[in-house]
This record gives C-alpha cells, sequence and structure tokens, in this order.
C-alpha cells in the first residue's frame, strides 16, 4: 500500500486553467528545496500531466475494488 496526495477540481473546470495550475504545480514540485522537503518525509513528488493523475486513479480505482469484492466486505 502506499499513500498519494494530488489535487483534483471541480467537473468542467475549463482546461486552460486546468493547465496552468498543472504548470505551476510541476514547476514548484522541482524546486530542490520542495524535493528535499518530500524526501526527508519518506517521500518523492512525481507531478505530471493531468491524464497521468487520471490514469493513477483509474489503476488505485481498479485495484482496490477487486480487493474490496474479493474481501466479501458488506457495508451495514
Amino acid at each position: 500500500m502506499r499513500t498519494w496526495f494530488g489535487l483534483v477540481a471541480p467537473a468542467h473546470t475549463p482546461p486552460a486553467v486546468i493547465s496552468r495550475i498543472n504548470a505551476q504545480v510541476n514547476k514548484i514540485l522541482a524546486m530542490p528545496d520542495v524535493r528535499e522537503k518530500f524526501e526527508s518525509q519518506g517521500g518523492g513528488p512525481m507531478g505530471g500531466t493531468p491524464q497521468d493523475f487520471a490514469a493513477l486513479l483509474e489503476r488505485d480505482y481498479a485495484k482496490w475494488r477487486k480487493v474490496v469484492k474479493d474481501s466479501g466486505a458488506k457495508i451495514d
């Protein structure tokens, strides 16, 4: 199991806004002092594109959906 953090925006946020936020976040995550802070806490900033993050979410949803289904867990 791994923990990750990401940013999401409301549905229908204009692509230009998403692009601008993504570019700034990637720039910040590339700063040596920011990378060092993450690494000192056992993490590693990844950055990437909104499409990269969407793919990560889909992979994790699929994995954990199967784990929950296979476990037989039920909501009371």
